[in-house]
């Protein structure tokens, strides 16, 4: 069910004291290459709930998306929107508290964006803080494994991204405008304003030019499937394993 479509009457009777799970898209508006529009990664998460909804359409809850993300490192091209990395954790916190304040004692970010991870960490303790469990996905990295099955690389704006698009928004990509970018940092993680042209040279990381609406199809049911698993094993308090042998 999505929250914003009930009526305050359709909510109380259908929701309070009956769903206690709660999905929030979360993503950015900015720079995706040349190619892909500028609201990629709020239209990869919304279709991942989308497709999660369809599977439990009386047991969870979709909420609006977050639209709005950390974006340092991209805000010089043209359309992005960078929040401080405070202001996302702080509303995505108190979006989380009141959704708990609502019953919702499952609180799941379905993120889509890098620069939110670290305010949702800080979101995820808020919400825990006042009673519920709050878990964060980051389809493109927790998937990696999975997605690496499917194209040849992962990064933004690259052939995995590039392709999940073609699959979710195909109207909004210019492949005829993909741009690959030759450079990637060799070791660590590094940001400094005379570094950008490389880290993100055309906003791209890799190369999009390889990616297919196929490929895309095929790692958004990979991921689909992988998220309707999290969630049974989120109900059934099955989120963490003992190392065989390891007893304390």
């Amino acid at each position: 069910m999505y929250w914003q479509e009930m009526s305050t009457k359709t909510f109380a009777d259908y929701a309070v004291g009956h769903m206690d799970t709660v999905l929030i898209p979360v993503g950015s508006v900015e720079a995706h290459g040349l190619h892909l529009p500028l609201g990629s990664d709020n239209f990869v998460p919304e279709a991942l709930c989308r497709r999660v909804e369809a599977h439990f359409p009386d047991r969870v809850l979709v909420v609006p998306t977050l639209a709005y993300g950390h974006s340092w490192t991209l805000s010089r091209w043209p359309g992005t929107i960078s929040l401080s990395s405070r202001l996302v954790a702080a509303y995505a916190a108190e979006v989380g508290e009141q959704l708990a304040g609502w019953g919702m004692r499952n609180v799941v970010f379905v993120n889509g964006h890098g620069g939110n991870i670290g305010p949702l960490t800080e979101a995820m303790e808020r919400v825990a803080e006042v009673g519920s469990r709050a878990v964060v996905i980051n389809w493109w990295l927790d998937f990696r494994d999975d997605i690496l099955k499917v194209t040849t690389e992962t990064g933004h704006a690259g052939e995995d991204e590039t392709s999940v698009m073609l699959a979710v928004r195909q109207d909004l990509v210019r492949m005829g405008d993909a741009e690959s970018n030759p450079y990637r940092l060799r070791k660590v993680r590094v940001i400094s304003e005379d570094l950008l042209d490389k880290a993100m040279r055309h906003a791209v990381v890799g190369n999009p030019k390889g990616g297919s609406r196929e490929q895309g199809e095929t790692i958004l049911r990979t991921v689909e499937q992988r998220l309707v698993q999290l969630m049974e094993d989120v109900w059934a308090d099955h989120l963490f394993e003992q190392k065989e042998g390891e007893d304390r």
